[in-house]
């Protein structure tokens, strides 16, 4: 069960920084669209439990920024609650056992993947794999100017990690919203049936009209 918290009446909400941005959902194969993506955000699902799940709406406090070295997502709360905390994106792995994916998770405090870095790669191919080049393989037009031109091409960029990493998938699991989970290179075969990939892209939140949806945590 979600629970959804209001700001408190004295607080406003603050204008965001310019490289804050939100975490959403984009479609493996561009030219078509699925069951999680069409603009799902990444938030925590709870502070009991900080796996990764998708929803409609953008988290009401948390934003996303790369951190300062450039490598990995951190998150910071504008509530006055918050202040001072930090909190960091991580893709957990059970070293006990071998599987084909595992938790994405938002976790407070101390920890943060710095394998993760926003990268341009090929758009997959017909088998739905990736290109291992890391080309971009976008379209410009003549009439794109350079700064706007390169802040879009920005926006194109996709969060990826490092070896042992293969991907991302959406699940309708057991949490009430799609929950995020990380493919690893022990998956041999297809995805369960209830699961799809998706690409995880960035929503600069200066440029979002949605920054003060009343939404969830």
């Amino acid at each position: 069960m979600l629970i959804r918290m209001a700001p408190l009446d004295d607080e406003e909400i603050p204008p965001p920084e310019p490289d804050q941005f939100f975490l959403k959902t984009a479609p493996f194969f561009p030219d078509r669209e699925g069951r999680f993506t069409g603009g799902m955000y990444l938030r925590q699902h709870s502070i009991d439990n900080p796996s990764v799940v998708l929803s409609p709406d953008p988290p009401k406090y948390l934003r996303a920024n790369v951190s300062e070295n450039g490598l990995g997502v951190e998150f910071s709360s504008w509530a006055q609650r918050h202040a001072g905390r930090q909190w960091g994106l991580v893709l957990k792995s059970e070293s006990a056992h071998k599987a084909g994916w595992e938790r994405v998770e938002i976790i407070m405090e101390g920890e943060i993947d710095e394998s993760l870095v926003f990268a341009k790669t090929t758009k997959p191919g017909p088998n739905g794999s990736n290109d291992d080049s890391g080309d971009v393989g976008m379209e410009e037009s003549e009439e794109e100017g350079g700064k706007e031109r390169e802040r879009e091409e920005e926006e194109e960029e996709e969060l990826v990690d490092g070896d042992g990493w293969k991907g991302w998938m959406a699940c309708q699991w057991s949490l009430g919203h799609p929950q995020l989970f990380w493919i690893t290179a022990e998956l041999k075969g297809e995805l369960p049936e209830f699961c799809e990939r998706v690409r995880i892209v960035r929503e600069f939140i200066a440029e979002s009209n949605d920054v003060e949806a009343d939404v969830v945590v």
